[in-house]
């Protein structure tokens, strides 16, 4: 009878220490949670990373960071990519709240590490994704130029037509056709499609200006 007391008082007491500790460890989760949740909060901007080789060492204010998405606090940085036999790669990225920037680098082997791509199938992969990621990147970001927004343009009354053209480098060709075939209006036409563009904040600098003409 006092055995089956005693083993009662034990598990009880087994009972009791793993409620304690099942206690314990939930609240040591809640506050890590807390904790993390407050070290994040000022975190608004994330930064993509991939870069190859992909054993570089990677530095954002001399802090180090791996390939993926990370949330980081918006102000300024100065990256730093490095790997022996590459040659590094220093730069300086502005981000503000709410922005996703892309940290993706291909390094350059140094002269006595030409054949490293070709004799290192996985880094040489990534720099591909790193290469088609960029392009694809640089194009949806072209791709929301304001000057698609406002053509094509073609109004018959006023006597010209404008179009843009993506090239396949991603600089942007406006088209300008006059439809006239005299000399004198021709111009006028010209100009008067370029006071257009003007009137809706264009910056005519940024673009490639092509005239068309059929006579």
């Amino acid at each position: 009878m006092e055995n089956s007391l005693q083993n009662q008082r034990k598990i009880m007491l087994s009972r009791a220490t793993l409620i304690k500790i099942t206690t314990a460890a939930f609240f040591v989760l809640v506050v890590y949670i807390i904790v993390m949740f407050i070290i994040d909060l000022p975190k608004t901007a994330k930064v993509k990373i991939l870069v190859s080789p992909v054993d570089s060492k990677i530095t954002l204010n001399q802090e180090a960071y791996s390939a993926g998405e990370k949330k980081i606090k918006p102000g300024d940085y100065k990256i730093k990519i490095e790997r022996e036999g590459f040659k590094t790669q220093e730069t300086e990225l502005k981000i503000s709240k709410g922005d996703q920037k892309y940290i993706y680098y291909c390094l350059t082997p140094e002269d006595n590490n030409k054949k490293w791509f070709k004799e290192h199938q996985k880094d040489d992969e990534v720099c591909n994704q790193i290469e088609q990621a960029l392009n694809e990147i640089e194009k949806n970001e072209t791709m929301t130029d304001p000057i698609f927004s406002i053509t094509p343009y073609h109004n018959d009354d006023k006597r010209y037509y404008i179009d843009s053209i993506l090239n396949q480098d991603n600089s942007i060709t406006i088209k300008i056709k006059p439809l006239s075939c005299k000399a004198d209006f021709k111009k006028i036409l010209k100009q008067n499609a370029l006071n257009y563009l003007k009137a809706n904040k264009i910056d005519l600098d940024k673009y490639k200006i092509e005239y068309v003409e059929d006579c």
